[in-house]
């Protein structure tokens, strides 16, 4: 579900509520994994073109992600439900999470290396990044064997890459 505008009152809802309550991460937790739900191809065609009731769907939701349902939440997915606005959960877990960050002034960061980052590595580059961008930092790893060695870290739209395949096509470049 691509980006619209309905999720935005949704989202501001929800995270304006567990600001107030102190739960933001677990309010993070529990659209993620709504999220995954719904995006799960038999889910989202269930969602959508079954004859179930609003409610007997928010109940199918409900029970899929048993372990992390409170009160609150089941209120929430049952508002959604009955808005037909399921299918936004994606969405809403987008823009929530941009709201979450934004507060904590956190940046998302991807580290991408050929080899898996010891946790010495990864918190020194956690701390590098952190002073040059003057704020928390989230890192994600990928490991991704064709850059051969070094690594590409990658902040919104800044790309640094000191990986070896960058170097050498630097030099072939620079040959031709």
């Amino acid at each position: 579900m691509e980006s619209s505008p309905i999720e935005r009152p949704y989202a501001k809802a929800v995270f304006q509520y567990a600001s107030s309550k102190d739960t933001l991460d677990e309010w993070s937790k529990i659209l993620g994994l709504l999220s995954y739900i719904v995006s799960d191809p038999k889910i989202n065609k269930e969602i959508r073109l079954s004859s179930k009731t609003k409610d007997e769907k928010a109940r199918l939701l409900c029970y899929l992600a048993v372990d992390d349902i409170t009160r609150p939440v089941k209120n929430f997915i049952l508002d959604l439900s009955r808005m037909d606005r399921l299918l936004y959960i994606p969405a809403i877990y987008c823009r929530f999470e941009h709201l979450r960050l934004a507060l904590g002034n956190v940046k998302n960061v991807t580290v991408c290396s050929a080899y898996e980052l010891s946790t010495l590595e990864t918190s020194r580059i956690k701390e590098r990044l952190a002073n040059r961008f003057q704020s928390q930092i989230e890192i994600s790893t990928v490991i991704d064997k064709s850059i051969i060695g070094g690594m590409i870290i990658t902040a919104g739209d800044l790309v640094i890459d000191h990986s070896l395949r960058g170097r050498l096509n630097q030099l072939k470049d620079s040959l031709t």
